[in-house]
């Protein structure tokens, strides 16, 4: 749990619960940050009014995905502390953008470079990501794998997380 500086250990624990419950529609990292402990219990108090269940919980698959994402530089202007309380809408709408963006402007990857990702993905020569980048996967990205992968296997290093069949 990341403690903001004016938000007491109580207060986060309630807007965790809110958050799970779906009644914290998201709040950016930004904003987590600026509010003091009057801000977050007025927060907290506007949450409780709303229905349980109205927003969705993002699924891990889809956090870990945007954590691998901003960490590539591919989602500027969101930060980690940002997917804290984001809900499951805004998070599938950031993957459709980074999607939809590649695939409109590169063409996807062949089937043998597929065929050599896989490969080096079960010799452990590459880490494995998620079965909808794979199914994404750019002659772009495919060509810096495939690099990458014969530079691990120059190098003889195995590496443990990527892309999952």
């Amino acid at each position: 749990m990341i403690l903001m500086a004016q938000v007491t250990p109580d207060q986060m624990k309630q807007l965790d619960a809110l958050y799970v419950n779906g009644q914290l529609e998201g709040v950016s990292g930004s904003l987590l940050d600026s509010l003091s402990e009057e801000d977050a219990e007025t927060l907290i108090r506007q949450c409780e009014e709303v229905p349980p269940h109205t927003y969705q919980v993002m699924p891990e698959e889809m956090r870990t995905e945007l954590t691998a994402l901003i960490r590539r530089g591919m989602l500027p202007g969101i930060s980690e502390t940002d997917l804290i309380y984001m809900t499951e809408d805004r998070a599938s709408t950031l993957l459709w953008l980074v999607t939809s963006s590649d695939l409109n402007r590169e063409e996807l990857a062949t089937r043998a470079q597929r065929k050599r990702v896989r490969k080096m993905i079960a010799e452990g020569f590459l880490a494995s990501g998620t079965a909808r980048q794979f199914a994404n996967l750019t002659r772009r990205t495919a060509e810096a794998l495939i690099e990458e992968g014969e530079k691990n296997i120059r190098n003889a290093v195995k590496t443990g997380c990527g892309f999952h069949r």
